[in-house]
C-alpha cells in the first residue's frame, strides 16, 4: 500500500499491507495546538501545519478511503475532514464518504469519568499505560481489553461499498492513549523501535494498519506485523 508519511515507519508498515483486501488505518490525529495541563478536556485545534500535513497525507494514499470515522473532538474530525479532502484533490472523480463521530473512538476505556478524569490529571496517559502492562487495577478505567475490545467491535463492523479501483482503505481517527491501549493489547507493551530513532509513544498522524476479520486479524505498527486471535 502506498503512502506518504513523515515516518518511515509507517510507510514500512503501510508496505506490509495486502493488496487483495480492505485495510484499516487507526490514526492519531495531526498536529494540534496544546493542551493546557489543568484543562485536559480543552477542546483544541489543529494547528495549519497539522492541517497541511493531514491534507497531504490524504493526497498520497494509494487506496481509496471508504469509510471514515473518528472520535468527537474537533482535532479528529478535522483530520479526517482533511485526508478525505486530500484524497480528493489528488482524485478528483471520485466519491467519497462523509466523516462519522463517535464517542466509541474517544471514551471506551470509561468506567466513572470523574475518576477517571482525576487518575488522568494525578497519573497522566504513559503510567496509566505502564499499569495496564502490569495488569494493575486504575480508578474511573475499564480493564484492558474491556476497553480495546469495542474498539475493535467497531472497526471490523464496518459496511462499505467499495467503489474505487482498489480494496479499500477504513479510516479510524482517534487519540495517542486509544493506539497505545491497543499495542499493549496486541503486542504485550509498546514496541521499542531504535531502528527508526523514535520514542515508544504515538506520534501524531502515525497509525496502525488492521486487516481481516474480528476473529483473527493483522496488525502492522512501524514495520512490524503481529497475528492476532481473538
Amino acid at each position: 500500500m502506498r503512502l506518504y508519511s513523515i515516518y518511515q515507519a509507517m510507510e514500512d508498515s503501510a508496505k506490509c499491507c495486502p493488496e487483495n483486501e480492505t485495510v484499516k488505518l487507526f490514526l492519531r490525529h495531526s498536529i494540534r495546538f496544546d493542551i493546557p495541563e489543568d484543562d485536559i478536556t480543552k477542546d483544541v485545534s489543529l494547528t495549519p501545519e497539522g492541517r497541511q500535513m493531514a491534507r497531504r497525507f490524504g493526497a498520497s494514499l494509494g487506496r481509496t478511503p471508504v469509510t471514515a470515522s473518528a472520535s468527537l473532538s474537533s482535532r479528529c474530525i478535522e483530520t479526517a475532514e482533511l485526508i478525505l479532502a486530500g484524497y480528493v484533490s489528488a482524485n478528483p472523480d471520485v466519491s467519497l464518504p462523509s466523516v462519522k463521530g463517535t464517542p466509541i473512538l474517544q471514551s471506551s476505556y470509561i468506567s466513572d469519568h470523574d475518576l477517571c478524569m482525576n487518575s488522568f490529571m494525578s497519573l497522566g496517559p504513559h503510567r496509566i499505560i505502564d499499569a495496564y502492562m502490569q495488569d494493575r487495577d486504575i480508578p474511573g478505567f475499564h480493564a484492558l481489553e474491556r476497553s480495546v475490545d469495542p474498539l475493535l467491535d467497531f472497526i471490523f463492523s464496518q459496511e462499505n461499498n467499495v467503489s474505487g479501483p482498489d480494496s479499500g482503505l477504513e479510516l479510524f481517527v482517534s487519540h495517542d492513549f486509544q493506539i497505545a491501549m491497543m499495542l499493549v493489547s496486541f503486542f504485550g507493551s509498546l514496541p521499542e523501535t531504535p531502528e527508526y530513532h523514535m520514542s515508544s509513544w504515538p506520534h501524531m498522524l502515525e497509525g496502525l494498519f488492521l486487516w481481516g476479520g474480528r476473529d483473527r486479524f493483522h496488525a502492522a505498527w512501524r514495520g512490524r506485523v503481529r497475528d492476532i486471535r481473538s
